[in-house]
């Protein structure tokens, strides 16, 4: 994740989509056109088509600057990608919601610095490529235990509100450095589920996934701007998936992402089960 300055992660950001809209979970029940297309993202290049008979899985879902939404799906072959929802049929399935906020994700959308930020990089990927990767994976698993997950860019709803938000990124630097760590907010009226949630995340990450844990809380990752726009009543931490910069890491994090996205998806499922 980029290094801004501290003042700078205080900002503001406005955006348009609805919040009132993320109250509602769903789960595929139709398919309301003759073909359906799986794209890489809002808009992207088409991946693959899904016949109208073929069931479908929501795994999370989201909101264009528009306000239109969007849903990440996949079926049981394994194919997967985004669809716009009203070419999908829903019925409420959902106990929990969880926000992953993907770092720097439709960046464009945001405000100066943060439409400026574009995180680090390594091996040809960008760390908005590799976080979508491995939020997209988190989706899928939490989603299998009966969690609705909304992937949030980097512009979070003001107000936003969920049992769990979990910022995705990934650390650049010299070459040789390693690591992953969570943090969170450096002051919160729920500090003690961010704890509770940041250990278990820490944990499991740990033990599933062969990066080093190594704590490099800054500035940056304690007062992190996302933590100001979620309600207060929602726990939010910020995890450092390893550093794209070190070869070791990234070809973990990019090719390993069933691994990275179990694991986070489990530390955050024992922390809701926990509650």
């Amino acid at each position: 994740m980029r290094r801004l300055w501290h003042v700078l992660l205080l900002g503001v950001l406005v955006f348009t989509f609805p919040v009132s809209a993320f109250a509602a979970s769903e789960g595929v029940t139709g398919i309301t056109t003759d073909e359906l297309r799986l794209r890489k993202d809002m808009w992207g290049p088409v991946l693959d088509v899904v016949d109208p008979d073929t069931p479908v899985q929501i795994y999370a879902r989201s909101w264009a600057k528009d306000g239109t939404m969007w849903y990440y799906v996949g079926d049981d072959s394994g194919r997967a990608g985004w669809v716009f929802s009203t070419f999908v049929q829903t019925e409420p399935l959902y106990t929990h919601t969880v926000g992953l906020q993907v770092g720097h994700w439709r960046r464009e959308e945001a405000s100066y610095p943060f439409s400026a930020a574009s995180g680090s990089s390594g091996g040809g990927y960008t760390e908005a490529e590799v976080n979508l990767i491995t939020a997209e994976s988190v989706a899928r698993h939490l989603s299998a235990r009966g969690v609705q997950v909304d992937l949030l860019p980097t512009v979070i709803p003001k107000g936003y509100k969920a049992d769990a938000v979990v910022a995705i990124h990934a650390d650049g630097g010299p070459s040789s450095r390693r690591g992953f760590f969570v943090d969170q907010p450096a002051r919160s009226v729920v500090s003690t589920l961010e704890t509770q949630l940041s250990k278990s995340i820490v944990n499991e990450y740990s033990a599933a996934v062969a990066i080093p844990y190594v704590y490099r809380g800054t500035p940056n990752s304690q007062y992190y701007y996302g933590y100001y726009d979620v309600a207060a009543s929602t726990p939010m931490v910020l995890i450092e998936t390893g550093f794209l910069s070190n070869a070791e890491d990234r070809a973990i994090l990019t090719e390993q992402s069933e691994s990275t996205g179990a694991a986070i998806a489990e530390g955050i499922t024992k922390f809701l089960n926990s509650r």
